[in-house]
This record gives C-alpha cells, sequence and structure tokens, in this order.
C-alpha cells in the first residue's frame, strides 16, 4: 500500500465515521431538534473526506470525467450554515433563533447558489460549444458569427465570474464559523452546570482548531492562489473536519 492509497483509506475511514456518528445520534432521538441539526452536521462533514476518498482512488486516475461531477464535492460546505444553525440552538436556542429563526434557514441559500453554480457553469467552453451554431446561408452565417462573439465573450466573462466566486467564497464561510463561535460563546456565558459548560468548551476550542487549520490550509492558499503540498493539505483536511464536527 502506498502513501496514496493510505490517504485515501484514511479519507475513507473518516468519512464512514462521521456517517455513522451523524445515524446514532439520530437515531437515539430522532424528534430531538438537536439531534437532528448535529446529525445534518456530521453528514455535511463526512461527505468532504468519503468524496476526497472516491476521488483520490478512482476518479483522478480516470481523466475526461465530467467536471460538474467532480464538483459534487462543495457539497460538503452545508457544513457551514448547518454550524451556524447548530450554534443557535446549543445548548438551549438562543435569541437569535427564536427571533430569526427563518432567516438562519435563508442561511443555506448561498450554498445552494454556490453548489448550483458550480455544477451547471463548471466548464463554461464545453457550453459555449454546444450553443454555437452554423449556416451555409451568407446572411444567416454572418447573423450566427455575431452570435457567437457574443457569446464568446459571455463564456469569458462567466468564466472569470465563477473563478472569482470558487474563490472567494470560502470568506463566506468563514464568516458563518465566526457567527456560530459567536453564538456558541453567547450559549456559553449563560450555563450554570460545569458539566455542561465543560462540554461546549470543548466544542468551541475544537471549532477554533478546525477554523485554524481551514484558514490556514485552505482558506489563505485559495485567495492568494497558492497550494500547500498535497501530502500537507490532506492531513489538514482530515484534522479539520474531524476536530470541528
Amino acid at each position: 500500500m502506498n502513501v496514496e492509497q493510505l490517504i485515501s483509506l484514511v479519507y475513507l475511514a473518516s468519512g464512514i465515521i462521521l456517517f455513522m456518528l451523524a445515524i446514532i445520534i439520530l437515531r437515539e432521538n430522532s424528534g430531538n431538534r438537536l439531534n437532528r441539526v448535529v446529525s445534518m452536521m456530521l453528514i455535511f462533514a463526512g461527505i468532504a473526506p468519503f468524496t476526497a476518498a472516491i476521488y483520490k482512488s478512482i476518479l483522478e486516475s480516470m481523466p475526461g470525467f465530467p467536471v460538474w461531477f467532480v464538483n459534487t464535492f462543495y457539497i460538503w460546505e452545508f457544513y457551514f450554515p448547518a454550524l451556524l444553525y447548530f450554534s443557535a440552538v446549543f445548548p438551549e436556542p438562543q435569541p437569535v433563533y427564536l427571533k430569526h429563526k427563518r432567516l438562519l434557514q435563508l442561511a443555506f441559500l448561498p450554498h445552494v447558489f454556490h453548489l448550483l453554480l458550480v455544477l451547471l457553469l463548471s466548464d463554461p467552453d464545453k457550453i459555449l460549444g454546444l450553443l454555437t451554431l452554423e449556416s451555409t446561408l451568407p446572411i444567416i452565417g454572418q447573423l450566427l458569427q455575431l452570435y457567437s462573439a457574443i457569446l464568446r465573450v459571455i463564456a469569458t466573462l462567466v468564466g472569470f465570474l465563477l473563478l472569482i466566486h470558487k474563490r472567494f467564497f470560502s470568506l463566506v464561510n468563514l464568516i458563518y464559523v465566526s457567527f456560530a463561535l459567536y453564538f456558541l460563546y453567547l450559549g456559553y456565558k449563560n450555563i450554570e452546570n460545569p458539566r455542561l459548560k465543560q462540554q461546549v468548551r470543548l466544542v468551541i476550542n475544537g471549532i477554533w482548531v478546525a477554523m485554524g487549520l481551514y484558514v490556514i490550509g485552505f482558506l489563505i492558499p485559495e485567495i492568494l492562489s497558492f497550494k500547500f503540498p498535497s501530502s500537507l493539505r490532506d492531513i489538514m483536511l482530515v484534522a479539520t473536519l474531524l476536530v470541528g464536527p
């Protein structure tokens, strides 16, 4: 077993562990809101290492695989609005949840838009090729050439916007985590039970560590267009997902 296979195995195991924890917590009390929210968080967190394992072990060795399918990896980022929602109901519903429940639910919309964008517009050049038309008739041919030129400009613009969007959308995740930590801290201050207070403190510390790894390993490199060695990124990703949830 080489290093790549070992990393894929670690990814797969991490994803399965998170999925199993989600199922256990949900089955424990599926009627409890907090159980459902935690289960949702763990499922989204588990998607990242699970899909990464599939990519490394299967898709990476299959050239020409659809870009949109590879981009389904971004589903895991729903973890961040789920974390925000969790912070508003743990350990008890916060005032922000009681007053702005709908707003917290709408916090998932940016990630829905983000996912649709990276799936539907993953390859602007291919879309342009599908829309390009030709004709042997002179007048229609000239009109179609103008049409194609306009499409090329639009495709270039869309490609540029998609690049910017993918690069800076991580800031949205960082904002969500920051608000989540703030809400958790507010809840922490109001806890009187020492044992529960210790548990919440562990959760907050875990999220702080995970956020630090995420910012250093992914957010800053994404914005500044550089990458750490693949092996280091792999380790940081697994650590982020195992510590954060």
